[in-house]
């Protein structure tokens, strides 16, 4: 049987099973506060495999967070400025085993293990950007989120005057591992609607291929 995950040696993203164990591994992650700091955590398990010289194994990493991103449309008249998107009322701790996470831990709010984009974005009156970019996700554990949860907080500047909204679920919502949601805020006059929510399958990258050798082995 293989067993491998990435990334390899994080503080974050950790190995608890010993190397004896039975079984699919145990690994215990935090997300990090910092979005810069969240990874894309994936493993990947071969097992019963016949013993001997064999071709070469495949293995094939899933994703195992949930990629959250944001669009912003201006409705008013004027250009606003975004200037932070939270992500509040998640769950950040927990362990995965296989492909099962158990998530542990109170969620977390703006005082505790808060989750902030900071940004100086401008959005012309009825354009839409994109807030996270290429770089700047919100990795976060797959779960679902009870509904009256104040999800998302973003803060803009319209007319030289700084203003906070507040989306607060309408219905229970469940983000799936190995899923990409795309929130469609539009904002202004006062007012954060999301008008849509894409979702589509986490976008693959190219294979890398390599070898290792296994020189001291036990069938058991």
């Amino acid at each position: 049987s293989f067993y491998a995950y990435y990334p390899y040696g994080s503080s974050d993203f950790i190995l608890q099973s010993s190397a004896n164990s039975n079984g699919s591994p145990t690994y215990s992650y935090t997300v990090p506060e910092a979005i810069a700091s969240q990874i894309d955590v994936m493993t990947v398990q071969r097992t019963d495999m016949p013993c001997g010289p064999q071709a070469a194994v495949s293995l094939s990493f899933a994703h195992r967070c949930t990629d959250i991103r944001f669009t912003a449309h201006n409705q008013q008249n004027d250009v606003l400025t975004v200037k932070s998107v939270s992500v509040y009322g998640v769950k950040y701790a927990g362990t995965l085993t296989g492909s099962s996470w158990t998530l542990t831990g109170s969620p977390n709010s703006s005082s505790s293990h808060p989750f902030t984009l900071s940004m100086t974005t401008n959005v012309a009156s009825e354009a839409t950007v994109d807030l996270t970019g290429a770089s700047n996700h919100f990795l976060m554990l797959p779960q679902t989120i009870a509904a009256g949860t104040d999800l998302f907080v973003i803060k803009t500047i319209e007319d030289s005057e700084e203003r906070t909204y507040t989306y607060t679920l309408p219905s229970i919502t469940t983000w799936e591992m190995g899923k990409t949601y795309t929130y469609a805020l539009t904002l202004g006059n006062g007012s954060l609607t999301i008008s849509s929510v894409s979702v589509v399958d986490w976008q693959a990258v190219i294979p890398i291929t390599g070898t290792f050798s296994v020189n001291n082995w036990t069938a058991q």
